[in-house]
This record gives C-alpha cells, sequence and structure tokens, in this order.
C-alpha cells in the first residue's frame, strides 16, 4: 500500500514540475501543413538564412536574451523565434523588441494579422505575471504608440502552456498606412521563454482594385454557397488560416459555385489565378 502511494505522490509531483517548467522540453512534433504563402500580402515563418529577416530589425536589451531563431519544435517548417529567460538574473528586467519591414495596406477594405505564440500561463498569468509578449503597431513606420495585442488578448481559456496557439488581431484601422510596421515584444522579469512563429497578414478588397470587371466573389460572408466569377480556366484555391488546402479547381463556367456548408465557421483565404491575375481574398464562413 505504501509503494502505491508512494508512485501517486511521485507522479504528481512530476506533473506539477511539468506545469511549472520555464522551457518548452517535450513539445517536439510539428505542424506539418501547406505553406500558403502566396495567398497572403505579408509571410514569415523564419526559414531565411538572415536573422532578422530582410528589413526586419530588432531593440535588444540584453544579446544574450533576445529574440533569435529557434528549431526545436517549430510550427511551420524548421524554424521560429523565441526568447529565452535569464535565469541567472532574475532581477532583471527583459525589453526585447523584433520589429516587421514595412507593410502597405494601402487600397485594401480590411486586413487581419495571424500568427501563433507559446508561452507559459503559470508564469505569464498566473499564478505568477512575471512576463508579456506585446504586439505594438507604429502607423508612421517611426512611433510605436498602439499596443494593439497581448497574450490576454487571445481568450486565455483557449490555448496552452508551451502549445501553439493562435493570435488573430483587426488590423483594418491601419488601411490608410503604407508604412505601418509591428513590434513583436517580450517584456518581463523572472518569467519563461515565448515564441512566436507563422506570421501573415490577410486582406479584403484588392482583389477588385484592378479587375472589377472580371472578378467577383460574393456573398460575403458566405453561409451555404460560394458563387466565382472568373475567366474560364482560373485556377481556384481555398485555404483556411492554417495554410490547410480545403479546396482546388478550375473555373469551367461562367460563374462556378463552391458548397461551403459543411466547412465550420471560420475565416478562409481564396486564391485566384490565371496567367494575368494573381488575387486573393479573405472569405467570411457563417
Amino acid at each position: 500500500m505504501k509503494k502505491i502511494l508512494i508512485s501517486i505522490l511521485f507522479v504528481c509531483f512530476v506533473i506539477l514540475l511539468s506545469a511549472q517548467s520555464k522551457r518548452n522540453l517535450s513539445n517536439n512534433e510539428q505542424c506539418h501543413y501547406m505553406n500558403f504563402r502566396d495567398a497572403m500580402i505579408f509571410w514569415e515563418s523564419f526559414e531565411g538564412a538572415d536573422f532578422p529577416p530582410a528589413d526586419w530589425s530588432q531593440i535588444i536589451t540584453d544579446s544574450s536574451f533576445t529574440w533569435e531563431k529557434a528549431s526545436s519544435f517549430p510550427l511551420d517548417g524548421q524554424y521560429f523565434v523565441h526568447v529565452l529567460y535569464d535565469e541567472q538574473d532574475t532581477s532583471k528586467w527583459q525589453n526585447e523588441w523584433l520589429i516587421t519591414k514595412s507593410i502597405n495596406l494601402v487600397g485594401y477594405q480590411t486586413a487581419i494579422l495571424n500568427f501563433y505564440f507559446q508561452m507559459s500561463k503559470y508564469w505569464g498569468i498566473k499564478p505568477y505575471d512575471n512576463y508579456d509578449l506585446y504586439v505594438i503597431a507604429a502607423a508612421d513606420g517611426i512611433n510605436f504608440t498602439d499596443t494593439i495585442w497581448s497574450e490576454m488578448s487571445t481568450d486565455t481559456s483557449t490555448w496552452v502552456s508551451w502549445e501553439w496557439a493562435n493570435a488573430q488581431v483587426d488590423l483594418t484601422d491601419y488601411i490608410d498606412s503604407s508604412n505601418l510596421k509591428l513590434a513583436f515584444v517580450y517584456y518581463g522579469r523572472d518569467g519563461a521563454e515565448a515564441s512566436i512563429d507563422a506570421i501573415s497578414i490577410s486582406t479584403t478588397g484588392g482583389l477588385y482594385d484592378n479587375h472589377s470587371d472580371i472578378l467577383q466573389i460574393y456573398p460575403n460572408p458566405v453561409s451555404d454557397f460560394l458563387y466565382l466569377k472568373a475567366p474560364i480556366n482560373s485556377q481556384v484555391n481555398i485555404y483556411d488560416l492554417l495554410g490547410n488546402e480545403i479546396y482546388n479547381g478550375i473555373i469551367n463556367n461562367n460563374i462556378d459555385i463552391i458548397d461551403f456548408q459543411n466547412y465550420p465557421s471560420g475565416i478562409y483565404i481564396v486564391q485566384l489565378k490565371d496567367k494575368n491575375i494573381n488575387k486573393t481574398i479573405k472569405i467570411i464562413k457563417n
């Protein structure tokens, strides 16, 4: 009986240690999905040789504990980026910025920032609130005045420590900006690791700018059937926000009909291609 009790206590102790861990040492499975960067006006999953990526920048307060590439548990491809906490000096504040290249949103109707993050609820929310992740916007590319997201912005009941969680941020307020920059900021002390991957921006409106006479997609939002008017032999691909291709086909008629009835509610990216056109649009399924 004592041996059984000791075994139970040991298992409980191991679970507690796992919950309090400041690093993700167990999640080595990669989530492999189609790279659909062509369907986005902005995409970065840190697969390039250079870091920061071309035209990105950093504000570094501690070169030993700042944003860097890692490969232990990426969401997309082989790499992601993270900040490790300074376990040798837990009194020191870490304030590390990773800043995107310039983003031009002029001419679109809406824009959505989509990315994945990973951190610790135990050290970042409760019982300890020792560190935070932020996204801060600079509409002019210089003055970072708008905090548009933190880990608390994404419903904490929907994400789990050390597992990739999806975050979506409405950028429609920045539609008139031709030089938008976004900063991913790690801030805190005696915190834990934080990671990001698969950053993208999807838009609506651009599809109609130069081809409104030959391209139409309606209704949006869609409930049952999506109607597409496009040149015959155009390629149609539809993706969910994880990059999974849920539909592909060729336009054979003046107006093609795609059945959306069995797709779950959410955001989808429709890409249309032919020899003269390569356009994308965000579709909302009710």
